[in-house]
């Protein structure tokens, strides 16, 4: 059995905690979930804060099975009591797993509701990422009701990128429901469109009627683990924050930060009103980068002092080496004694604010920065070498 008694107790003990908990640091409000239509759900919902799970399930008065990251599941000792309390189901990102599946199928056999965030990752530009069609199939084959639910103010109170959470206002509830009975009419594409539709946000139009404002004295810290590329100069890896303020080291941009999501010019040349614009000017940046006539010695990226370790799914994780890494056209090198080969690397995505973690041949690697580490970049970079490689026209680069 998956679905246990224990887990009914400790949300129901960790709902009281964390209602006051989340009021008081994220200024977080919620709706509380009541409608006749008997359960077990599945939950679609955006996603902008490391603790949206938690915000999520106060609208709720029973247990909720999250489908999370199996990089969650081999962190000594704490996995086995996370798994103990809470039991989520383990999905390896960016990737198609046939075992999340089957336990999604098995919980929701039991009775149990089950919670997708189905971007798979947090926005790091405000804009709702993309989702994976496939979605449509898992619904399809639950057969349950489907609730899509809504956070709203989220990217303002926690970006992604941030080292520090904004004295603001967010809120969550269920914004739509869709019956087994409406589904069941529906196409495949349909149903794909109306979860697309209704789980889209972009913070910074979704603040032109909101008015709100999010405080804090570094509201641009640490953005160069999402911003890299310079809209003055074009250079890469030149961006860096100091408290309010964007910067490039090579031209002396100076981009202030506000309060209300958007983008002041200081000094220097940015034509962007919010993050989301520099950050569609940065991947076109990556898109017109010619990966056919670049030298087999060119450097795309270099970083120092980066931790390579292996990822076995759902048990440990196993160090490797720590060194400088670096991205050519064709591979990915570590510490100068590990060589990634980009052809065979299968999927690429971002861990956290700025782990990257890779798929190569049948294992599993991530990599480690310091704080200011951008991931973004390489993932973006090798996306694009791979779509070369592949003839692909239509690019798809990550997030």
């Amino acid at each position: 059995m998956w679905v246990k008694l224990r887990h009914t107790i400790v949300f129901s003990i960790l709902r009281v905690f964390f209602s006051f908990f989340l009021f008081f640091k994220y200024g977080y409000v919620y709706k509380k979930f009541r409608c006749n239509i008997k359960k077990p759900y599945l939950i679609l919902s955006n996603h902008f804060t490391a603790l949206d799970p938690f915000m999520l399930a106060l609208s709720f008065n029973f247990p909720i099975y999250f489908v999370a990251s199996d990089d969650l599941f081999s962190i000594k000792y704490i996995s086995s009591i996370i798994k103990y309390l809470v039991a989520p189901i383990p999905k390896t990102k960016s990737a198609s797993d046939i075992n999340t599946i089957k336990d999604c199928y098995k919980i929701a056999k039991e009775g149990g509701s089950i919670c997708i965030f189905p971007e798979g990752n947090r926005t790091y530009n405000g804009v709702t990422t993309y989702i994976p069609p496939s979605i449509v199939k898992l619904i399809k084959l639950l057969k349950l009701p489907v609730l899509l639910y809504r956070f709203e103010g989220g990217y303002g109170v926690q970006p992604r990128w941030a080292g520090s959470i904004r004295r603001g206002r967010m809120r969550g509830y269920v914004y739509r429901i869709l019956t087994y009975e409406d589904y069941s009419k529906l196409s495949e594409q349909q149903i794909y469109k109306y979860i697309t539709d209704n789980l889209f946000i972009n913070a910074f139009e979704e603040n032109k009627i909101l008015k709100k404002r999010y405080k804090s004295f570094k509201k641009a810290q640490y953005i160069e683990r999402f911003l890299y590329a310079c809209p003055d100069c074009k250079n890469f890896s030149t961006i860096y924050s100091n408290k309010n303020y964007i910067i490039c080291k090579k031209c002396g941009l100076q981009v202030k930060y506000e309060e209300d999501l958007s983008l002041t010019v200081k000094k220097g040349k940015c034509r962007f009103d919010n993050v989301k614009e520099w950050d569609d000017f940065q991947k076109k940046l990556i898109l017109e980068t010619d990966i056919e006539n670049l030298n087999q010695n060119h450097i795309l990226f270099n970083d120092e002092n980066i931790l390579l370790r292996q990822n076995k799914r759902c048990v440990k994780k196993i160090f490797i080496c720590k060194g400088s890494i670096t991205l050519y056209k064709d591979k990915l090198t570590a510490a100068q004694s590990k060589i990634f080969n980009i052809k065979d690397i299968t999927s690429v995505t971002v861990f956290g604010k700025n782990k990257l973690q890779f798929y190569y041949k049948d294992e599993i690697f991530q990599l480690i920065g310091g704080k200011a580490f951008n991931a973004l970049k390489y993932q973006n970079m090798i996306y694009h070498i791979k779509n070369y490689q592949e003839g692909i026209q239509n690019e798809f680069l990550g997030l």
